[in-house]
């Protein structure tokens, strides 16, 4: 699989970051880059399209959704919806070898590569995922379409958070799928960052860290246009993909392809959490 064969699709709503950096960024590295958002979007080097008109089904899953979870519910509810949108809109433009990649993700040549890990299926994590056909995106929706018509009938589905409450997300749609079509989806979460793809930058795992406690943040600095870390024995690791969940958003700027005054916005957040404090300094003080 080559650079050229694969789509890079970016579904956002509402707000403009961090969409805006991950996708600008993605174009410059000359992957074609499409992003389904907001009407007037209109980011350098990408094919951009209103979420709206790839929303079919989204209606009548709103109307069975049942929040189950910690974050806010248009949020949690949008999570599930991207997946009928990516299925619309892939039937539409009958587009193959999509590789999704969520909105507070940075991707670096040989992206690629994920098609040959997918080997024909799909991958079990929702934040970077690879689909050469649509009919991946037909037992996605039906799942979660099965799931919300009756939570109480797919309980081993559902689990429970720490509060005790019933918990239910596209995180734990994807682990589901993998068990109940292991033939179709497979199992790499666990192992991703030996082939290159990050996990999630805040679990720091075997790799060097920002801080001096196993809850900080992986210690990876740009080495030319690669991201490279290293682990406690020393060895180093380049990455094809970063992923900044949560509180570590405001970190993408100090990998983002240069020039930094080129991309559409001028805006970040403050680093609020401890750890990403301390990464956020190291990383400024480097630059």
């Amino acid at each position: 699989m080559n650079k050229s064969d694969v789509t890079l699709v970016y579904i956002h709503k509402h707000a403009l970051f961090p969409v805006n950096y991950a996708a600008e960024h993605a174009a410059r590295a000359r992957y074609r880059v499409v992003v389904i958002g907001e009407a007037e979007w209109n980011f350098r080097g990408c094919e951009t399209y209103s979420r709206t008109d790839y929303d079919d089904g989204c209606e009548d899953f709103r109307a069975t959704y049942i929040h189950m979870g910690p974050n806010a519910p248009d949020y949690e509810a949008f999570c599930f919806e991207r997946w009928f949108i990516l299925r619309n809109f892939m039937r539409e433009h009958d587009l193959r070898n999509v590789i999704y990649v969520d909105s507070d993700a940075l991707v670096y040549d040989g992206i690629e590569a994920i098609a040959d890990i997918a080997d024909g299926g799909f991958l079990d994590t929702p934040y970077i995922n690879y689909f050469n056909s649509v009919e991946h995106l037909d037992l996605i929706t039906s799942e979660i379409e099965k799931t919300f018509s009756d939570p109480d009938a797919h309980a081993a589905e559902v689990g429970t958070g720490r509060t005790g409450i019933r918990y239910y997300s596209d995180m734990l749609l994807f682990p589901q799928l993998a068990r109940k079509f292991p033939d179709q989806v497979r199992k790499w979460e666990r192992d991703m960052e030996t082939h290159g793809f990050d996990r999630n930058i805040n679990l720091v795992g075997d790799f060097e860290s920002h801080s001096d406690t196993r809850s900080g943040v992986k210690d990876v600095r740009l080495q030319g246009a690669v991201p490279v870390g290293r682990t406690g024995d020393g060895t180093e690791q380049s990455f094809r993909f970063l992923h900044f969940q949560g509180f570590s958003k405001p970190l993408m700027q100090f990998y983002l392809l240069p020039p930094l005054d080129g991309y559409s916005g001028n805006w970040w957040p403050d680093p609020v959490k401890d750890e990403v404090v301390v990464a956020y300094e190291n990383l400024k003080e480097a630059r």
